[in-house]
């Protein structure tokens, strides 16, 4: 029996000072008036466990596209009831089709999606980090951040166009020039090369942050490490 409901049994039963009587709004929270210190935190621990996750279903009509798991759509319950239990700090419990269930605490970002933190799970017998990301049109996606053993792509020629993809290193030789397009919004890669006796010209779009001023030197090996589009650079001299 909670704190809560012994005070109001002792209320009516009469025991416990005051006489008995009929329960009324008045009543409990006179009631709640009289509990001592470790009654409060019992109540309170009573509440909080009384509130129970809000349960989703989300199934999934996409597969895996670059940093995108999947997507598909998510239902049982409305956008501000998901809302509301973000601003309340309540447990989201998102039943993913081909995934299971996954109990988060969510992040609020603009009116329109909230994002989950991150967790792990086991996908083709690799584990790998992910977010689920919850949309107000019912669309939810999951997000690849990384994957516990990355691709490794051995990258040929001189001049090489990259298009990097999340959770994979790409390993070139020496380099004379070096253009990056179209990188992910999220999730981590690098990029190794040599700069020999003539420096590497470099391509970088303005949107990885860190390399806005980038310029390889020469007989230099360098390795960029970029996670969400924010870049930093390790670089070594070597023989020319």
């Amino acid at each position: 029996m909670s704190a809560l409901s012994e005070l109001i049994a002792s209320k009516l039963s009469g025991s416990g000072g005051g006489g008995g009587g009929s329960v009324t709004p008045e009543s409990v929270v006179a009631a709640t008036g009289q509990m001592t210190e470790a009654q409060t935190d019992r109540m309170r621990a009573n509440i909080v466990a009384a509130q129970d996750a809000l349960r989703l279903t989300a199934t999934p009509t996409a597969g895996p596209s670059e940093t995108t798991l999947m997507s598909g759509t998510w239902s049982g319950a409305t956008w501000e009831e998901v809302r509301r239990a973000v601003l309340a700090n309540r447990l989201i419990q998102v039943d993913v089709t081909g995934m299971g269930p996954v109990t988060l605490v969510y992040n609020a970002f603009p009116e329109t999606s909230v994002d989950s933190v991150c967790f792990s799970f086991e996908s083709e017998d690799t584990v790998v980090i992910a977010r689920v990301a919850l949309y107000s049109n019912s669309n939810f996606t999951v997000y690849l951040i990384a994957r516990a053993d990355p691709d490794v792509v051995t990258v040929g020629g001189s001049t090489p166009t990259i298009i990097p993809e999340a959770n994979t290193i790409y390993e070139c030789g020496e380099l004379t020039s070096l253009t990056i397009t179209n990188p992910p919004a999220t999730g981590a890669y690098s990029i190794v090369f040599t700069s020999g006796a003539t420096a590497t010209t470099t391509t970088i779009p303005a949107t990885i942050l860190g390399l806005e001023d980038f310029a390889a030197e020469a007989n230099t090996l360098y390795e960029i490490n970029v996670l969400d589009n924010r870049a930093v650079v390790g670089s070594w001299a070597v023989s020319a």
